[in-house]
C-alpha cells in the first residue's frame, strides 16, 4: 500500500517539481519494497539439513526454488540443474523392461516352483 501511494502520487510530484533536473525522463521511477526482514540462512541451512537428514523432507525442485529465493540466488536452470541431471541419469542407468528389478540378482528355483532371491556371486 505504501508503495501504491508513493508511486502514484508522491514520486510524479517530486519529478515534476524538479522538472529540470530531469529532463527528458520517459517514465516515473518505481519504488519497490523487499521482504521485511532477511532469513538467517545459517540456521535455515541446518533446519533444512536435519529435515532431510531424518527424511521429514526431500530434496526437490519446489525445495531448491524456496531456498533460492530466500537466499537471493539467481533462479534455477532446468538445463543445469542437479535434479533434472540426476533424473535423467536415472533414466539412463535402467535398463529398458527392467521396471525395478535389481540388476545381477540371481533366482533359485526350488523343487516346488517357488523362486527365491539369491545373492549373486562374488569374484
Amino acid at each position: 500500500m505504501i508503495c501504491e501511494v508513493m508511486n502514484s502520487q508522491a514520486i510524479p510530484r517530486l519529478i515534476d517539481l524538479n522538472g529540470g533536473t530531469f529532463k527528458g525522463i520517459t517514465a516515473y521511477p518505481e519504488l519497490i519494497h523487499g521482504d521485511i526482514e532477511t532469513q538467517d540462512l545459517e540456521k535455515l541451512g541446518t533446519f533444512v539439513r536435519d529435515m532431510i537428514g531424518i527424511g521429514a523432507i526431500m530434496p526437490d525442485e519446489n525445495l531448491e526454488d524456496y531456498l533460492r529465493m530466500a537466499a537471493d540466488l539467481p533462479e534455477r536452470d532446468e538445463e543445469t540443474s542437479y535434479m533434472s541431471a540426476a533424473r535423467q541419469l536415472e533414466g539412463a542407468e535402467k535398463p529398458q523392461g527392467s521396471k525395478g528389478k535389481k540388476p545381477n540378482a540371481a533366482v533359485n528355483t526350488k523343487n516346488d516352483g517357488a523362486k527365491e532371491p539369491q545373492e549373486p556371486e562374488r569374484g
